[in-house]
């Protein structure tokens, strides 16, 4: 039969090895959260709905009738691990991320959360130690260790939470410019925009774990864009970066004032907001202007 949902969800520091006594507190542990059930593998504790482990994702594998050798079949005895990857700093679930649960004897499952950070195992009860390392996937690049431990009952599902540092890995990056859509030049000494007519900003998208290479025909779609009141955007071209790995936004002034034009990452709150329009040597920050 399938294990029991019946562990309260927690982020604990587990105190003792599997089969011992064990304490929890709430507590952070740098980068990471440890996670331990409530009660021993032989003395479940009673939870409330809103207490009780999420039910097992689509797709996990329900266990099985299991021949003891003797020509009988037991109950599968197998527990689940249901693991929350989540942002050092918010709650948003961190896609793509690897994953690694030791047992005390020293067996290995691996396992890659989904597109909201969630990640299923069906593991044989024993004490876990999970572990995630600095890597780079698809989607995302973790930036430091994190780790967690478990202690897994049979039939029954523990649950927790591990924050990480990690941020995506195709980003915006300098050089940025700017070009007026309506034929009539740009002003540039001293930079400002017309009032009303909308201009083509660009920036680079790169490939953090490449060397910063440019990223082409790629998706900065977890990208927003935040602006002074007196600039609107109007277009960012599908958020993905053209065939030369550079990224468009377009954007217009609707009244006189410093332009303030910037991305940040809708779901990294740790990721640093990226100047579209920055200073620099050569023109300084546009403002808008009617004249």
């Amino acid at each position: 039969m399938p294990p029991r949902d019946t562990i309260v969800t927690i982020v604990a520091v587990l105190a003792t090895a599997c089969g011992g006594s064990t304490s929890t507190s709430a507590t952070d542990a740098g980068s990471s959260d440890l996670a331990t059930p409530s009660a021993s593998p032989t003395s479940p504790a009673a939870t409330t709905d809103a207490e009780a482990s999420p039910a097992a994702p689509a797709g996990l594998v329900e266990p099985t009738a299991t021949d003891t050798g003797t020509g009988d079949t037991t109950d599968y005895v197998d527990g689940r691990i249901d693991l929350t990857i989540i942002g050092a700093s918010a709650d948003y679930g961190v896609p793509g991320v690897a994953v690694t649960f030791t047992s005390e004897s020293g067996e290995v499952f691996t396992a890659t959360a989904d597109a909201n950070g969630q990640v299923s195992v069906s593991v044989p009860p024993a004490f876990y130690g999970v572990s995630i390392e600095p890597a780079c996937g698809d989607v995302v690049e973790v930036l430091e260790p994190a780790s967690a431990q478990f202690a897994v009952p049979p039939n029954e599902a523990v649950a927790g939470v591990v924050r990480l540092r990690w941020r995506h890995r195709f980003g915006p990056s300098l050089p940025t410019d700017w070009v007026g859509t309506d034929g009539q030049g740009d002003r540039r000494e001293p930079p400002s925009w017309r009032v009303g007519v909308t201009y083509d900003v660009t920036f680079a998208v790169v490939d953090r774990c490449n060397g910063d290479a440019p990223a082409p025909d790629t998706s900065f779609d977890a990208f927003r864009f935040t602006t002074s009141d007196n600039v609107v955007v109007v277009g960012t071209n599908e958020s993905r970066s053209d065939v030369a790995g550079i990224g468009h936004v377009q954007a217009v002034c609707s009244a006189d004032g410093v332009i303030h034009l910037e991305m940040y990452d809708s779901i990294n709150p740790d990721e640093p907001t990226f100047d579209l329009v920055v200073e620099s040597g050569t023109y300084g920050r546009p403002d808008c202007r009617t004249s």
